[in-house]
């Protein structure tokens, strides 16, 4: 692919210098961190280490997604509308970039632990991650949404947009291989033993990955220069803004399908690592070695999850460039229920797969070996693996498609509205997900309740009932399939082809009066 700026008056392709698309797309480390540390971590440390009950430590962590859904819109208007020097987005995310940095590692040293089995009026470390995590996501939300919005607005092209975008995704898995492996990290053994190690190694890490938030973070506010013309625009007020955008069919199509499928997932991933330390380990010797097992595990799938996503993304984009974005999200849809639904198998530690002398199981020692990760037979379960590449051959490619119908979308608004409006309509999707985050870790810890999940008497009894590991599993599966099939249904309606986006952008050109204007570079 050229580097250069190319344009024609019939296809207004647009190549982006690569150091721009690098640049922007090393913010994508930055994002998978704050948004992915605190859902990973939070749970499992509050819940096991800091003994805050379930129910309690999920209703604690939803309460900063409602605060920060909330803000959503209203900074994504404020990122469309603010007249800066610097540009509309570029100020907002040095902010975002550098509080979330100082405040991700103040997490864990919640206040008044006497307190922590009190009820929810009277419990210091409740209110303390509930305020603290308020505050951090709002300072998540002042670098996500114009970041998101920034790279919708880099190029006009229908199959360009999905080469930039992906630049995000890119480099973001870097972090995607690191972030399932973050409760591992906090167990190693320089942080000491026990829950006391556990929390120091919750410190330390997160501080190492406050470092890396704030310069991935900083980076693409040096490497990209935004779009002059839009500063030119009137400004639009919240409530006309969030009407005009609630106006737009496709993207009305593509939020409900996208909730659908972040409900699912966020809901299953909340009981996920409880599944992997009572179900697919309940043949472990006792409760803290069927932890190191699940964190190590953890660790290998999200690895597999990460590379497999980079194949997601190829096999995205060629379906894409071939017969069109819908098209390859359901595709991608489909691989990520066929991974969903074979998990009743392939999580069974019962199955010749997951055996500790299967020949996968050998293998995967010996690779870990060959890179000096070693580990017991009994850690290794190859099933889990083999789920994981199945859905992750799905799942990264649904979130490029996303991003890229977005992009469409704020072209097909432009024109009804004569706004470029990149800010709410990355605003609203953020919103959407993180809504269903604060609800589905809201009903996660009261799940684990329901399914008779009691950690205190799971320490005890060095684990739980099969009735209880296997309603876990079945949670996990019901939670992701039906989240996934309402999506697939709904995209069968999903308007936006490539001849409709080509015949758009001819429309905005003639509106404009321009066949093509170079993006203001270096």
């Amino acid at each position: 692919m050229s580097d250069s700026l190319t344009a024609s008056p019939a296809h207004h392709v647009r190549h982006l210098p690569l150091h721009t698309r690098i640049g922007w797309g090393l913010g994508g480390i930055a994002d998978n961190f704050m948004a992915n540390t605190l859902f990973v971590l939070g749970m499992v440390i509050y819940v096991t280490a800091f003994n805050m009950p379930a129910g309690l430590a999920g209703l604690a962590l939803s309460i900063p997604r409602f605060v920060d859904a909330i803000t959503d819109p209203v900074i994504g208007n404020i990122s469309d509308n603010l007249r800066t020097r610097f540009g509309r987005r570029r100020p907002m995310m040095v902010f975002g970039a550098v509080g979330s940095a100082v405040l991700l590692p103040l997490m864990w040293f919640p206040p008044m632990l006497e307190t922590v089995q009190n009820p929810w009026y009277s419990n210091g470390p409740f209110w303390y991650l509930s305020i603290v995590g308020s505050v951090y996501f709002i300072f998540y939300t002042l670098f996500m949404v114009p970041y998101t919005a920034l790279g919708f607005e880099l190029t006009d092209d229908y199959d360009e947009r999905t080469r930039v975008l992906a630049w995000r995704m890119y480099l973001g898995l870097a972090a995607s291989m690191t972030v399932p492996a973050l409760y591992w990290l906090c167990r190693l053994d320089i942080f000491g033993d026990g829950v006391a190690g556990e929390i120091a190694g919750a410190r330390w890490v997160t501080l190492g990955l406050a470092f890396i938030v704030l310069i991935t973070g900083l980076i693409p506010v040096f490497a990209t220069k935004e779009r002059p013309e839009s500063a030119r625009q009137p400004t639009t007020p919240i409530f006309a803004a969030v009407r005009e955008t609630l106006k737009n069919g496709p993207f009305l199509i593509l939020f409900i399908a996208y909730i659908a499928v972040i409900m699912g997932l966020f809901t299953a991933g909340t009981v996920g690592t409880f599944v992997l330390i009572y179900y697919v380990f309940s043949e472990a010797a006792s409760v803290d070695v069927a932890k190191d097992h699940a964190s190590l595990l953890g660790l290998l799938a999200g690895v597999m999850a990460a590379l497999t996503s980079y194949g997601s993304m190829f096999l995205a984009s060629y379906v894409s460039r071939k017969t069109g974005k819908r098209i390859a999200m359901m595709i991608g849809l489909g691989l990520m229920l066929a991974g969903t639904l074979s998990t009743w198998l392939l999580y069974n530690p019962a199955t010749g797969v997951n055996h500790p002398d299967s020949f996968l199981n050998q293998l995967i020692l010996s690779i870990g070996g060959a890179v000096g990760l070693s580990a017991e037979p009994e850690a290794i379960k190859s099933g889990v693996l083999i789920a994981t590449f199945i859905m992750a051959m799905g799942g990264q490619g649904c979130w490029l498609m996303i991003d890229s119908m977005t992009a469409d979308i704020c072209d097909e608004d432009e024109l009804r509205t004569g706004k470029r409006r990149e800010g709410m309509f990355g605003a609203a999707q953020g919103f959407g997900r993180k809504i269903a985050f604060a609800v589905t870790v809201l009903v996660g810890g009261y799940l684990l309740e329901w399914m008779g999940f009691d950690p205190v008497a799971a320490e005890e009894a060095g684990g739980v009932s099969d009735e209880v590991g296997t309603r876990m599993l079945l949670t996990l599966m019901l939670c992701q399939g039906g989240g996934l099939v309402i999506a697939i249904l709904i995209f069968i309606f999903y308007p936006i082809t490539r001849a409709r986006a080509e015949a758009t952008r001819e429309q905005l050109e003639a509106r404009r009066g321009e066949a093509s204007t170079p993006l203001a570079e270096e």
